[in-house]
């Protein structure tokens, strides 16, 4: 994790909200980022297909 330390460190100085609406905006972008990145990760991670959804 290390060699992300300073870039995620660095988003979050320059997307710093200033109001409560921002911070929302940038939970919810944040999160959608993270959920794409570990999908991919967990796509890459096993050779068993990952099912995303209760159907």
């Amino acid at each position: 994790m290390q060699p992300f330390a300073e870039p995620l460190e660095a988003f979050h100085r320059m997307t710093a909200p200033a109001d409560w609406p921002e911070g929302l905006v940038k939970a919810y972008v944040g999160d959608s980022i993270a959920s794409d990145f570990y999908r991919e990760v967990a796509a890459r991670w096993t050779t068993t297909p990952v099912r995303w959804c209760c159907g």
